[in-house]
């Protein structure tokens, strides 16, 4: 993004980061192109679709944890898909053991889609991960626009502990064209979800200090959706 599209100011303590971004979202244009049709045709008339299929972008996921697990528990990533239902259609791959706490794989994705998903920890029972308040984490949010990779912070699987999650995120979304705050923009951020205020305010504490990949997620379809990373 340009310098005119954003401000970023960052402060930083020995006990907290803050983060204070401006964003700026275009507005999405509500048209469509549809690819060629000069596929190959059948003597039937019937076409091959080869054409129309989605590309797909292989993007890794490397999650941090804040203590290790032991020897007969594994880490899952987890899609999940709203429409139907969170508890439904899940689609789960354990993840490889990387380096020390560090778990990673890597997933083919339909290009420009927007995945839904969070982080599982599997022994006898299932462990979703927990958000500061103790709450099982939703989802995080990724828009897959190329190939690449995403560096996730687990809090922890309890909601309590972490001492390391001292940071802070704000940031302020308006509209492209006519400078006014979005309000009801869905923001994710390190497991947390929350909507824009009404003057397009967002805030978000106990943040483990580092790069975090940053979703604005308009469910009215209004604006395009944006990510960035954060430090």
């Amino acid at each position: 993004m340009t310098k005119n599209n954003y401000e970023h100011q960052s402060k930083r303590s020995k006990h907290k980061e803050i983060i204070i971004l401006l964003i700026i979202l275009p507005t999405l244009l509500l048209s469509c192109n549809f690819p060629s049709t000069n596929n190959t045709v059948y003597p039937d008339g019937s076409q091959s679709l080869t054409k129309y299929s989605t590309p797909f972008v292989n993007v890794q996921f490397n999650l941090l944890l804040p203590e290790p697990i032991s020897s007969d528990e594994a880490i899952n990533i987890v899609i999940l898909d709203e429409v139907t239902g969170l508890p439904y259609h899940r689609q789960q791959y354990e993840m490889e053991p990387k380096e020390e706490n560090i778990y990673t794989t890597t997933l083919s994705i339909p290009l420009f889609s927007i995945i839904k998903y969070r982080y599982e920890k599997m022994g006898e029972e299932i462990v979703p991960e927990k958000t500061s308040n103790g709450q099982n984490v939703r989802y995080r949010l990724y828009h897959a626009v190329d190939q690449g990779a995403v560096d996730d912070f687990l809090y922890s699987w309890t909601g309590f502990g972490n001492t390391t999650a001292a940071g802070q995120f704000e940031a302020v979304v308006i509209d492209q064209d006519t400078g006014k705050p979005i309000p009801d923009i869905l923001v994710s951020i390190g497991g947390q979800l929350n909507f824009t205020d009404s003057n397009g305010l967002i805030n978000f504490t106990n943040l483990h200090p580092g790069t975090h990949n940053v979703v604005f997620y308009a469910i009215s379809g209004e604006y395009q959706t944006f990510h960035q990373g954060a430090v």
